[in-house]
């Protein structure tokens, strides 16, 4: 089977542009002299099949992306993503471009439904920028719709908000300073990215801060979150919307209207129920502030309490019972394999609808015994 030589060279060259790699290193992993690779990226030569193969999987791409003539909508997301953010590192752009890649295989095993398509993200009524509150209603119905207790504080958000069509994934980028990220991809269901570099109470509110910016009626289709545009929301409009939304969503007023002399505040308690409510002192403060409960005076006095992040619980990671398979656990976790992702992945190998190769590339194995040992760590049988 021919190629045209031209057409795989502009999307070889795209996709080397995304992921910022030299031409050098590239020959390298493709195996290829640096001559050759010069005259595939020039349209002098027309690649061969095992070289488009070689090149999709170092791109995490279709091999039809590499030799269309219609360019993927990936590729044009991604460039205006990063011409947008152009001071994300290397390492993360990997990291970005992995996550999305996440999404589109969560898409293939868990095809979207009508409902999904149609799912409250899109058609919740979204807060309009006009109304005072609004944001703080929309948290309200989103809890109302989750069937929460007024004053119930749920210990697993991410997957709750995986229940409404969205893909949430929990990945450790290189930047600490990057909260969360919001796409809207080129898979069907909107997808936000939170970093696994962050305590978990800080990873609740940042997932619960984007759902935030993507129920609001100026929210972007595309957005990265800095710590700045959490901890200091009066800075942007916007932000503090969002930021109103998650404290909403997570610190519900009923919830504080039930603290005993709930305008009464010392360091213990402030610590005891932010631990409660699961999130930091910091957010926990805003709520009571917001809420009229606590002076602007005794918020500032009281706002770098902290929690040990030990005494903070991950509702997707259960421990396991030695120190080296909790450290390789996490380490999976942190790359974005969470129970419910790894579970679609090996029903669908199970059912034959996929190889082990396949199931290998889409759960992001990079050593040989990698797959065998997810399969151990998740409970996963491989047979």
């Amino acid at each position: 089977m021919s190629f045209n030589g031209p057409i795989f060279a502009v999307n070889l060259q795209r996709y080397r542009a995304l992921y910022n790699i030299d031409p050098e290193h590239l020959a390298a992993r493709a195996g290829l002299s640096s001559v050759r690779l010069a005259l595939l990226m020039a349209g002098q030569k027309e690649p061969t099949g095992a070289e488009v193969l070689i090149f999709s999987d170092i791109f995490l791409c279709d091999y039809n992306d590499l030799i269309s003539d219609k360019l993927p909508s990936s590729i044009i997301l991604l460039e205006e993503f990063f011409k947008k953010y152009t001071n994300i590192n290397d390492e993360d752009r990997i990291n970005i471009l992995e996550f999305l890649f996440l999404s589109e295989c969560q898409d293939f095993l868990d095809p979207p439904t009508p409902f999904d398509r149609q799912n409250l993200i899109v058609n919740f009524k979204k807060f309009s920028a006009i109304y005072k509150e609004d944001e703080v209603k929309a948290a309200q119905e989103l809890r109302l719709f989750f069937n929460y207790k007024t004053n119930e504080i749920k210990i697993n958000v991410f997957n709750d908000f995986r229940q409404i069509g969205l893909t949430v994934w929990r990945r450790r980028l290189d930047n600490s300073h990057i909260s969360s990220l919001y796409i809207q991809g080129p898979a069907s269901r909107p997808s936000i990215l939170v970093n696994y570099a962050k305590d978990v109470f800080s990873q609740r509110f940042a997932t619960a801060f984007a759902v935030g910016r993507t129920l609001g009626a100026d929210g972007p289709d595309n957005d990265l979150f800095y710590d700045g545009s959490l901890k200091e929301p009066q800075d942007n409009l916007v932000n503090q919307r969002a930021n109103k939304f998650a404290l909403e969503f997570l610190v519900p007023k009923d919830f504080l209207s039930k603290i005993p002399h709930n305008t009464q505040w010392a360091k213990d308690k402030i610590i005891k129920y932010s631990k409660n409510a699961l999130v930091n002192p910091l957010n926990f403060l805003d709520a009571l502030f917001n809420a009229h409960l606590i002076s602007k005076e005794d918020k500032n006095l009281y706002s770098n309490l902290e929690i040990a992040n030990e005494e903070k619980i991950d509702p997707e990671f259960i421990a396991e019972a030695s120190p080296e398979l909790k450290e390789r656990k996490l380490y999976f976790l942190q790359r974005g394999l969470s129970s419910d992702y790894v579970s679609l992945g090996f029903k669908a190998y199970r059912n034959q609808l996929i190889s082990a190769g396949k199931l290998t590339e889409m759960l992001l194995c990079n050593e040989p015994n990698e797959l065998w040992e997810i399969s151990k760590l998740y409970h996963e049988n491989l047979d």
